[in-house]
């Protein structure tokens, strides 16, 4: 047992899930990880990148795209209402049929963009980095 988390953007209302990477769900599964969401998250992250040996030359828009956003890593024991909008809560408890309010871990999952799949796409196009990479679940 133990909480389990997600990278969110809540700007672009996306996230990612580190069991897409092939790492548990736990902040020491992924958090110490040298490949795996950390990598996708660097790769999310990476405002100036495409001039330099190293960086992630794949000319793809999701690359780089969440440099300056508000991200969190959110766990599923968070506070119900915390970082969550009124519009949220609303769809939120619409989609799931219940009352109560739901945490960002929650909210994300039902509401949000999940854009693992993609970048680990991305990440896997490497020669370099795919013999590293974990097959995710």
């Amino acid at each position: 047992m133990g909480q389990y988390h997600i990278a969110v953007n809540i700007d672009k209302r996306q996230y990612i899930d580190p069991y897409r990477f092939g790492d548990g769900g736990k902040l020491l599964d992924f958090g110490p990880a040298g490949h795996g969401m950390m990598l996708g998250l660097c790769a999310l992250l990476a405002r100036d990148d495409g001039g330099g040996g190293g960086d992630f030359l794949a000319h793809n828009p999701l690359v780089g795209s969440w440099a300056g956003d508000r991200i969190l890593i959110v766990g599923d024991y968070g506070r119900p209402g915390r970082d969550v909008t009124p519009e949220d809560i609303k769809a939120y408890q619409d989609q799931e049929h219940v009352s109560e309010t739901p945490d960002l871990y929650e909210a994300a999952c039902a509401l949000f963009e999940n854009v693992s799949d993609s970048i680990y796409a991305i990440l896997c196009d490497y020669d370099n980095l795919k013999k590293h990479m974990r097959d995710p679940i």
